[in-house]
C-alpha cells in the first residue's frame, strides 16, 4: 500500500503495511471511522495492521491540574484570566471510547495497537525552554 487513503480519509502515518494514527481529540465519529477502515484494508489485504495513539483522559485531567496548579503558583496575577485546556468533553476519542469502539468489533479482524498518552509520558525537566546543546554544554557552532 504505497498511500493510505480512501476517497475523503487520509491516515497519517504508514509504516510498511501497519497504519499509525493520532487520534488526540477527535470525536467519537472519527474513531468508529478509523477502525471501520482498518477493518476494510486488513479484509482486502491491503495492511497487516495499525496503530492508534490516543489519550489516557483521567491521566491527562491529573497532569493539566498539576500543570495549571504549577503555572498560577508561578504566575498568581493571572489566577483566572488564564484558561487552560478541558478533558471534559465525553464526546471525544480516549483510551476508553477507543477501547469499547475495538470490543464491540469494529476493527473486526484487523489486529490493533491502542496506545495512550497520560502523566506518566510527561518528563517535566523536558519543558524547561533549555535546548539539548545547553544542556550538554555545547554552543550553536558545535
Amino acid at each position: 500500500m504505497d498511500r493510505s487513503y480512501q476517497p475523503g480519509y487520509y491516515v497519517d502515518n504508514c509504516k510498511g503495511r501497519v497504519l499509525v494514527d493520532v487520534e488526540w481529540n477527535p470525536k467519537d465519529g472519527n474513531a468508529d471511522r478509523d477502525l471501520a477502515a482498518y477493518r476494510a484494508w486488513y479484509e482486502a489485504g491491503a495492511i497487516d495492521g495499525a496503530v492508534m495513539i490516543t489519550k489516557e483522559i483521567d491521566s491527562c485531567r491529573s497532569l493539566l491540574k498539576t500543570l495549571q496548579d504549577d503555572f498560577y503558583t508561578e504566575h498568581p496575577e493571572l489566577q483566572g484570566k488564564k484558561r487552560f485546556a478541558n478533558y471534559g468533553t465525553t464526546t471525544t476519542v480516549s483510551l476508553t471510547t477507543a477501547r469499547k469502539r475495538f470490543q464491540r468489533g469494529g476493527a473486526g479482524p484487523c489486529p490493533v495497537l491502542i496506545v495512550a498518552i497520560g502523566k506518566k509520558t510527561w518528563d517535566k525537566s523536558k519543558c524547561t525552554g533549555a535546548t539539548l546543546k545547553d544542556k550538554k554544554g555545547g554552543s550553536e557552532e558545535d
